[in-house]
Protein backbone atom coordinates (compact mmCIF):
# COMPACT_ATOMS: atom_id res chain seq x y z
CA UNK A 1 0.00 0.00 0.00
CA UNK A 2 1.09 3.39 -0.84
CA UNK A 3 1.18 6.83 1.39
CA UNK A 4 -1.10 8.66 1.07
CA UNK A 5 0.24 12.30 0.75
CA UNK A 6 -1.32 15.67 0.71
CA UNK A 7 -0.06 19.15 0.69
CA UNK A 8 -2.27 22.20 1.51
CA UNK A 9 -0.88 25.44 -0.20
CA UNK A 10 -2.60 27.91 2.25
CA UNK A 11 -2.83 30.87 -0.94
CA UNK A 12 -5.43 28.85 -2.48
CA UNK A 13 -7.73 30.39 0.16
CA UNK A 14 -8.73 33.99 -0.84
CA UNK A 15 -8.40 36.96 1.84
CA UNK A 16 -9.33 40.61 1.30
CA UNK A 17 -6.02 41.96 0.84
CA UNK A 18 -4.05 39.04 -0.03
CA UNK A 19 -4.04 35.30 -0.03
CA UNK A 20 -4.43 33.23 3.53
CA UNK A 21 -5.69 30.54 5.08
CA UNK A 22 -9.25 30.32 6.48
CA UNK A 23 -9.00 31.25 10.26
CA UNK A 24 -11.85 29.23 12.07
CA UNK A 25 -11.39 28.81 16.18
CA UNK A 26 -9.98 25.60 16.78
CA UNK A 27 -13.09 24.77 18.77
CA UNK A 28 -15.30 25.20 15.47
CA UNK A 29 -13.69 22.09 14.59
CA UNK A 30 -14.61 20.16 17.30
CA UNK A 31 -18.27 20.73 17.05
CA UNK A 32 -18.56 20.54 13.68
CA UNK A 33 -16.28 17.87 12.15
CA UNK A 34 -18.08 14.90 14.19
CA UNK A 35 -21.79 16.75 13.33
CA UNK A 36 -21.49 17.09 9.49
CA UNK A 37 -18.88 14.96 8.16
CA UNK A 38 -16.76 11.43 7.80
CA UNK A 39 -13.33 12.73 7.81
CA UNK A 40 -10.38 10.32 7.68
CA UNK A 41 -7.88 11.15 10.39
CA UNK A 42 -5.15 13.15 7.81
CA UNK A 43 -8.35 15.38 7.07
CA UNK A 44 -9.28 15.63 10.57
CA UNK A 45 -4.93 16.51 11.35
CA UNK A 46 -4.91 18.90 8.47
CA UNK A 47 -8.10 20.61 9.13
CA UNK A 48 -6.86 21.36 13.26
CA UNK A 49 -3.94 22.47 12.22
CA UNK A 50 -4.77 25.07 9.59
CA UNK A 51 -7.42 26.48 11.57
CA UNK A 52 -5.08 26.61 14.45
CA UNK A 53 -1.63 27.84 13.00
CA UNK A 54 -2.92 29.51 9.41
CA UNK A 55 0.39 27.60 7.75
CA UNK A 56 1.77 28.69 4.50
CA UNK A 57 2.45 24.93 4.15
CA UNK A 58 1.07 22.10 5.35
CA UNK A 59 1.66 18.34 4.39
CA UNK A 60 0.22 15.29 6.44
CA UNK A 61 1.58 12.29 5.46
CA UNK A 62 -0.25 8.65 6.56
CA UNK A 63 3.15 6.88 7.32
CA UNK A 64 1.35 3.49 8.69
CA UNK A 65 1.85 1.55 6.13
CA UNK A 66 5.73 1.55 6.70
CA UNK A 67 4.53 0.10 9.77
CA UNK A 68 3.38 -3.15 11.41
CA UNK A 69 -0.22 -2.19 11.61
CA UNK A 70 -3.62 -3.49 9.93
CA UNK A 71 -3.88 -2.25 6.24
CA UNK A 72 -5.98 0.93 5.80
CA UNK A 73 -4.60 2.19 9.35
CA UNK A 74 -4.07 5.69 9.99
CA UNK A 75 -1.86 5.61 13.24
CA UNK A 76 1.43 6.82 11.68
CA UNK A 77 2.01 10.49 10.36
CA UNK A 78 4.58 12.98 9.43
CA UNK A 79 3.82 16.40 9.56
CA UNK A 80 5.34 18.96 7.62
CA UNK A 81 4.39 22.87 8.48
CA UNK A 82 5.45 25.81 7.65
CA UNK A 83 4.12 28.60 9.77
CA UNK A 84 4.97 32.16 11.20
CA UNK A 85 3.13 31.42 14.31
CA UNK A 86 6.24 29.33 15.31
CA UNK A 87 8.75 32.68 14.58
CA UNK A 88 10.59 33.20 18.10
CA UNK A 89 10.00 29.74 19.61
CA UNK A 90 12.41 26.74 19.90
CA UNK A 91 11.66 23.63 18.26
CA UNK A 92 10.48 21.80 21.91
CA UNK A 93 8.09 24.81 21.78
CA UNK A 94 6.85 24.38 18.40
CA UNK A 95 6.20 20.50 19.21
CA UNK A 96 4.36 20.96 22.39
CA UNK A 97 2.19 23.86 20.74
CA UNK A 98 0.98 21.10 17.81
CA UNK A 99 0.79 18.27 20.15
CA UNK A 100 -1.57 20.24 22.26
CA UNK A 101 -3.45 20.99 19.28
CA UNK A 102 -3.55 17.40 18.33
CA UNK A 103 -3.96 16.12 21.91
CA UNK A 104 -7.82 14.10 21.07
CA UNK A 105 -6.00 12.43 18.07
CA UNK A 106 -2.77 11.75 20.01
CA UNK A 107 -4.74 10.28 23.30
CA UNK A 108 -6.47 8.09 21.12
CA UNK A 109 -5.59 6.92 17.33
CA UNK A 110 -2.65 8.55 16.54
CA UNK A 111 0.32 6.34 17.64
CA UNK A 112 3.26 8.65 15.77
CA UNK A 113 3.37 11.95 14.96
CA UNK A 114 6.57 13.14 13.06
CA UNK A 115 6.89 16.46 13.18
CA UNK A 116 8.64 19.03 11.20
CA UNK A 117 8.09 22.27 12.44
CA UNK A 118 9.71 25.83 10.36
CA UNK A 119 9.06 29.32 9.49
CA UNK A 120 8.76 30.78 5.90
CA UNK A 121 12.37 31.51 6.14
CA UNK A 122 13.04 28.38 7.43
CA UNK A 123 11.51 26.58 5.06
CA UNK A 124 13.02 28.96 2.38
CA UNK A 125 16.80 28.00 3.63
CA UNK A 126 15.98 24.41 3.97
CA UNK A 127 13.44 23.59 1.32
CA UNK A 128 12.60 19.99 2.31
CA UNK A 129 12.12 18.17 5.61
CA UNK A 130 14.18 14.49 6.06
CA UNK A 131 13.07 11.82 4.70
CA UNK A 132 11.47 9.36 6.80
CA UNK A 133 13.92 6.05 7.54
CA UNK A 134 12.14 2.50 7.13
CA UNK A 135 10.70 0.72 9.99
CA UNK A 136 13.05 -1.60 11.16
CA UNK A 137 10.91 -4.06 12.99
CA UNK A 138 8.36 -4.65 10.80
CA UNK A 139 7.51 -8.43 9.89
CA UNK A 140 4.70 -9.03 7.48
CA UNK A 141 1.33 -9.32 9.50
CA UNK A 142 0.38 -12.18 7.03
Amino acid sequence: MQARQSALLMDDFPRKGGYSAPQLPIEWLDIHVSETTQMTMQQLIEAKLTAALSPSLLEVINESHMHRVEPGSESHFKVIIVSEQFAGQRLLARHRQVNAILADELAGPVHALALHTYTGSEWQEKGNAPRTPSCVGKPSLS
